[in-house]
């Protein structure tokens, strides 16, 4: 509302004193949160994470998602309060690489083995849809090695603190845009809520069947 009224050849942009005031509030708001946000992606995830989905052919979120829409609300713990929240657990991302990496290597009746050579292969054709045919599977078999933890757990309370305070001002329809991971969780706190599933509608978010016959 206040970007609609401000008119850069007036004193103040056409604000008045108080309107002023809170623009550069929320401009300040946003240089922080965006700091804070590339800083803990770039801390959990670094370059891998890039060059994995140029391999894919695919945009990470934050390429593709304008999370500057006014009806956008940030639901997720800052990086101070993820990292407090860590050392308060006693929990590190060297501990939950540990427990993954000990889970991998316990043998699991009838678990999918990736085709490590073909996934190999695939990436140095820059075959796009065959990478993502295997790592479609490998998902789908994944185990969920992030039970209580912060980046799991915590993180779903925070989401939910944040759906309590804006369902209690007379919100009817709210989306919550999470990962697959968090889902479950999610789930159960609107079940505790009172809430009931009504439906369930799949998107495709990839896409294979044009270049490999298959999805």
């Amino acid at each position: 509302e206040l970007r609609r009224k401000i008119d850069r050849s007036k004193p103040l942009g056409g604000l008045t004193l108080e309107e002023a005031r809170e623009w550069n509030r929320m401009v300040e708001w946003r240089k922080r949160a965006a700091l804070e946000e590339k800083s803990f992606l770039l801390g959990l995830l670094g370059s891998a994470y890039r060059e994995l989905s140029a391999a894919l052919g695919l945009q990470t979120q934050h390429q593709g998602i304008d999370y500057s829409a006014p009806h956008f609300i940030h639901a997720d713990m800052t990086l101070a309060e993820f990292r407090q929240a860590q050392a308060s657990k006693g929990e590190n991302f060297a501990s939950l690489m540990l427990k993954s990496m000990l889970s991998s290597l316990v043998e699991k009746p009838g678990a999918y083995q990736p085709n490590e050579f073909g996934m190999m292969v695939d990436l140095l054709a820059g075959n796009k849809a065959g990478l993502k045919n295997e790592l479609m599977r490998i998902f789908a078999h994944a185990p969920n090695d992030l039970e209580d933890t912060v980046i799991l757990e915590g993180r779903n309370s925070k989401c939910m603190e944040v759906f309590d305070q804006w369902r209690g001002k007379g919100v009817r329809r709210i989306g919550i845009f999470y990962g697959a991971a968090h889902l479950p969780g999610l789930h159960g706190a609107l079940l505790e809520r009172g809430y009931r599933l009504r439906d369930v509608q799949w998107l495709p978010a990839w896409s294979t069947m044009e270049k490999a016959g298959q999805d």
